[in-house]
């Protein structure tokens, strides 16, 4: 009887474990959604399940319930508004607004501005608005030259200035990079979006935020996760700067993290997830950078985990420290 009650409480723990969902779909490289899974499942605790998530079961809406992340790896950010459609880049915006919490990477990050650049004007030109608007302002990129999608033709380990939150200083390290962006806010932006938003729902026309992507969350009446309802502020991103590319001129943001409703979203033009020991070691544009990445492999698991309690996650600090020896 006292075996069975044990097994009772571990299949209850186990049901209650909350989940850290990796989009695999159309528009997530398969290589950077491999590396992104088996980052966070050896950089969370236990008390996690990682797991892969569909289009299809996004778009349903019933992951939310369980998520303590939705994490969207490199790739190409025109496959996930395919495969997501209005309706499932609502339900992501909406489980934010509503305390979730999001990490976009390179093409994840991409597409939870509210505009990207991307090789503008060249052959792989792809520019346009984009609507779970969680950064106010533009991500534009490639931030270094020669980018070919499935290649490393272009990468490099870029030179990082990280704010450590755990460590409280800013730390230097390279980081692996492929065809990412850097965040650029609007001006005033705040203001101006509060504005749009405000004409919004007095029903006015509204240009910078289109009505398929914000209308399912801005029912201020109806409380939520909480008491209190959430008022029009609430729809207006607020961001902080967490990593520089240190090399290029004017040291643009490279990672920012932002706060939207009661969620938050970080949002990286660096692929920070990415282990040392990830890359074929035979290619030769892995060889001119692999040193760089060696030596850093310490912080950028350090900063890796600092991104994660940025999210509201809990690390693994054991496991973390046995790596690190």
């Amino acid at each position: 009887m006292v075996y069975l009650g044990l097994l009772s409480l571990m299949q209850l723990l186990r049901m209650s474990k909350r989940k850290v969902y990796v989009y695999h779909g159309e528009g997530a490289e398969e290589k950077c959604r491999m590396e992104l899974f088996a980052s966070l499942k050896g950089a969370v605790k236990e008390t996690y399940t990682v797991a892969y998530i569909e289009p299809a079961d996004i778009i349903k809406g019933h992951w939310v319930k369980d998520a303590a992340l939705l994490a969207v790896g490199g790739g190409y950010d025109l496959g996930l508004i395919r495969a997501l459609g209005d309706r499932g880049i609502q339900i992501i915006r909406n489980y934010v607004l509503q305390g979730g919490s999001y990490l976009g990477l390179c093409s994840g990050g991409y597409f939870a501005c509210d505009f990207i650049e991307f090789d503008k004007g060249g052959p792989l030109d792809v520019c346009g608005e984009r609507h779970l608007k969680f950064f106010p302002g533009l991500c534009e990129g490639p931030v270094f030259p020669n980018f070919k999608y499935n290649s490393f033709q272009g990468a490099v380990a870029v030179p990082t200035e990280f704010w450590d939150s755990n460590l409280q200083k800013v730390v230097k390290f390279h980081s692996y990079f492929n065809g990412g962006g850097h965040f650029q806010p609007y001006n005033h932006a705040k203001a101006v979006m509060k504005d749009h938003l405000e004409n919004q729902l007095s029903g006015h026309t509204l240009e910078t935020i289109p009505r398929a992507a914000i209308d399912h969350q801005t029912d201020l009446g109806s409380p939520s996760w909480g008491e209190n309802s959430l008022h029009t502020s609430d729809l207006v991103p607020n961001f902080d700067i967490l990593a520089k590319y240190s090399s290029v001129e004017g040291a643009p943001a490279s990672i920012v993290k932002t706060t939207f409703g009661r969620g938050v979203a970080v949002l990286t033009g660096i692929h920070i997830e990415c282990r040392d020991d990830h890359f074929p070691l035979d290619d030769p544009f892995v060889a001119a950078m692999i040193d760089d990445l060696k030596k850093s492999e310490k912080t950028r698991q350090q900063c890796f985990e600092s991104l994660l309690h940025h999210l509201r996650l809990d690390c693994d600090k054991k496991n973390l420290f046995n790596k690190l020896k």
